[in-house]
């Protein structure tokens, strides 16, 4: 794999927001981080997206990937207005308790789950669709977020978050049906917010069933999480 080398200079409080992120994945869902994306982060000039992923120079942020017979260019671009907010609120709680900066890092999470996904299917040799990707962020997102507003505030707000997240969704992108993984992930955290109530990601039994649909991939993933909807 290659990173990018031209790199603009991402700050301390971006790095450690990143590595908040790569913690809780790591720590949850019991992830191998075998890369970190700290290395990845990247704006790139539109030049460079142009020949990447066109697709993204409309975007604050994106997951890219490039894949050639040897090695796959991948990389986390962030546009300057999303760095922006991270540098005008270096500190988790305050960047949490506006909509700008809970924004900000809920997009840089989708990018990031992106990226540890799409490595951890490629070191199992299988293959993994945009779709995919999608539909495992959309899980992510809420477990993230909610760890982290508990870190910050001592409360994940988890009701508040799934209904900013999915009630207010805009969709921006052609890259694949996010409308659609949006759905699945929406019906699957309100039916799931309807069992458990607000203590939902800590509950062991959801996080060990959960543990297990995050090394699916494909129709094997969307059937599992169809049978924790049923369940629940």
């Amino acid at each position: 794999m290659s990173s990018p080398n031209n790199m603009p200079t991402i700050t301390t409080g971006l790095q450690d927001r990143a590595a908040l992120i790569e913690a809780f994945l790591a720590s949850y869902a019991n992830l191998e981080i075998s890369e970190s994306a700290l290395p990845y982060l990247a704006s790139y000039s539109s030049e460079v997206l142009s020949l990447y992923c066109p697709d993204a120079l409309e975007l604050q942020a994106a997951f890219i990937v490039d894949e050639q017979s040897e090695e796959a260019f991948l990389g986390i671009h962030l546009a300057p207005s999303l760095i922006e907010v991270f540098n005008a609120f270096p500190v988790l709680s305050e960047l949490l308790s506006n909509r700008s900066g809970l924004n900000a890092f809920m997009a840089l999470a989708e990018e990031i789950s992106h990226f540890h996904q799409y490595l951890s299917v490629a070191n199992s040799n299988k293959k993994i669709s945009r779709f995919d990707l999608e539909l495992q962020a959309e899980i992510d997102k809420v477990i993230i977020g909610a760890l982290a507003l508990s870190k910050a505030f001592g409360n994940s707000y988890v009701e508040a978050l799934v209904k900013i997240l999915f009630d207010e969704a805009i969709f921006n992108s052609s890259l694949t049906n996010y409308q659609q993984a949006s759905k699945i992930a929406e019906k699957f955290w309100k039916e799931h917010l309807r069992a458990f109530g607000p203590g939902v990601i800590f509950d062991q039994r959801f996080r060990i069933h959960l543990q297990k649909a995050t090394r699916l991939t494909g129709a094997e993933k969307r059937r599992m999480l169809d049978q924790m909807i049923r369940a629940a």
